[in-house]
């Protein structure tokens, strides 16, 4: 036998289409893996939602404070795991940040869509800030003014943006969202191209898509997926 002649059984190099296949499935694999734990976190955020939080602390003094570090954005999620806090209107989730100390310090929270923007079941987390000085007394309450922006590529990387100046006096910031606005429509328009009261429904009571031509409205929620940063 000559010995160019390959025995048979013996393994063969990989073609270059065996090669691309194989990438592909590779590829495939891993968006069904990152789709997977994205639906894992969506239905864990909505347990939160239908949930009625019982409180985690009673002051304070006492919860937790996470450093929040300039040019550090926060990707957060409010889940039932979150921590809760028996706040005036009612008890709710939180998260609480520790502020660096620095003059003229902005916060930047964008809260994202839960769900596809096609379904009904969509909601948005609404961020409702308190800061705090140094004895943990409210120095501000902010109900921010919320714009909407769009994601092209990731429906849920789309959200409301909101930036709030620091108060000199603020040593610590807590982010929730009041029971009063649970369930509550919140209507969002692009101001260059909606007509003024123009609504147009894609799903009957739910949801409105947003866009240059429609108002928008999503429920808001007690918890859900936001990112925060200070500059």
């Amino acid at each position: 036998m000559s010995n160019n002649s390959i025995e048979s059984g013996s393994p063969t190099a990989p073609t270059h289409l065996q090669r691309r296949g194989h990438m592909k499935l590779i590829a495939i694999i891993i968006a069904t893996a990152l789709c997977c734990v994205g639906c894992a976190n969506n239905q864990s955020i909505r347990e939160a939602v239908s949930a009625s939080p019982q409180p985690t602390y009673q002051h304070l003094s006492k919860i937790p404070f996470e450093a929040l570090v300039k040019g550090a954005p926060r990707l957060e999620e409010i889940t039932t795991q979150t921590p809760a806090f028996p706040f005036s209107e009612g008890t709710s989730y939180f998260k609480a940040y520790a502020l660096p100390t620095a003059n003229d310090r902005n916060i930047h929270l964008t809260t994202f869509i839960v769900g596809s923007m096609n379904m009904p079941s969509a909601f948005v987390f609404y961020p409702y800030l308190t800061f705090l000085d140094e004895s943990f007394s409210a120095v501000l309450r902010v109900d921010p003014k919320l714009k909407y922006k769009n994601n092209f590529w990731d429906s849920e990387r789309s959200g409301w943006a909101t930036e709030v100046a620091v108060p000199p006096m603020a040593k610590y910031l807590v982010v929730h969202s009041p029971a009063s606005k649970r369930g509550e429509r919140l209507y969002y328009k692009d101001a260059s191209y909606t007509p003024p009261g123009t609504v147009v429904p894609l799903r009957q009571g739910a949801l409105y898509m947003p866009g240059n031509w429609w108002d928008v409205y999503l429920p808001a929620a007690g918890a859900g997926r936001f990112e925060i940063a200070i500059q």
